[in-house]
């Protein structure tokens, strides 16, 4: 049997380990998941790389030999540590390496612990419920080819980057439980789409970004009323722009979303599991970014 050791690794090894999540996940995709998760691989390599240099995280990768065979990443976010990736090379499972990895990447964390994780792994699930992760919340992830045609009742978005910082940070205090200037920086920096939310009155109602692949989230809002008519808006621009098809990571817990887009032409495409050994915020009024780090 190979020996397997672990160790951190460089940033520069990002496009290296995203080619295992890739593989991992193409291996076990019964559901079509890859193309949602993985839409961009330029992206994710980034991605990937941003989050080996947060301040915060804690990397490790696991090889035989001098080959990576799994890594995993943690990031903190308000009162939270997310497992943000935890991937073994399917004929590297069930040696221990996934529980080795998650182990070092929450080595002395004495907040909340979460991750996500796919509906459809049991052998995840239960490496996550023996650390005393529960379930929390479903994520459907859903997409929808339909054009968004007529005026529809959202509300105006707005393009200025500097507006609405203050709100911007106190609404991610309730929705994320605690700020995110980490992340919105990296979105504003890697082309996302970015747009404040504002009723009639003037009254703040959140935001939204969305990417060139045309994956819509995150987006935060005061009201869950106020996430549908983001939600509304945002499929209406991005419609407009060509991003077609449209896809987003929907909480269950957000069901006036959910219901809108199941009537507006979205449909499921898999399902993950949000788990916790604690409370991590608010998902009743937010799409998720992605899976693993909302």
């Amino acid at each position: 049997m190979t020996h397997v050791t672990y160790r951190q690794p460089d940033p520069k090894q990002a496009a290296d380990l995203f080619a295992i999540m890739r593989d991992t996940l193409e291996a076990e995709d019964g559901d079509g998941m890859v193309p949602h998760v993985f839409p961009d691989p330029r992206f994710e390599a980034s991605f990937l790389g941003y989050l080996f240099r947060d301040p915060s995280g804690q990397a490790w990768a696991a090889e035989a030999g001098s080959y990576p065979v799994g890594f995993g990443c943690s990031v903190v976010r308000g009162k939270t540590r997310w497992l943000v990736f935890l991937y073994v090379l399917p004929e590297f499972q069930g040696r221990g390496v996934g529980g080795e990895l998650y182990d070092r990447c929450m080595r002395g964390w004495q907040g909340t612990a979460a991750t996500m994780v796919d509906a459809s792994s049991p052998a995840a699930t239960a490496l996550y419920m023996h650390r005393g992760l529960l379930p929390q919340v479903c994520v459907s992830s859903l997409r929808s080819s339909l054009p968004f045609e007529g005026p529809g009742d959202g509300p105006a978005l707005r393009r200025q980057p500097g507006e609405g910082e203050e709100r911007i940070a106190a609404l991610d205090a309730e929705v994320w439980g605690g700020g995110r200037p980490f992340d919105h920086a990296f979105w504003r920096a890697h082309g996302f789409t970015f747009r404040t939310a504002w009723d009639e009155a003037g009254g703040f109602l959140g935001y939204a970004y969305w990417a060139p692949t045309g994956c819509l989230g995150p987006v935060a809002a005061t009201s869950q009323d106020g996430a549908v008519r983001i939600v509304e808006s945002a499929c209406r621009e991005m419609d407009a722009a060509g991003l077609v098809p449209v896809t987003a990571l929907v909480p269950a817990s957000n069901r006036a979303c959910l219901v809108w887009m199941l009537n507006h032409g979205f449909r499921p495409q898999g399902m993950e599991i949000a788990m916790s050994n604690g409370p991590f915020g608010d998902w009743s009024r937010c799409l998720v970014h992605r899976a693993g780090l909302p």
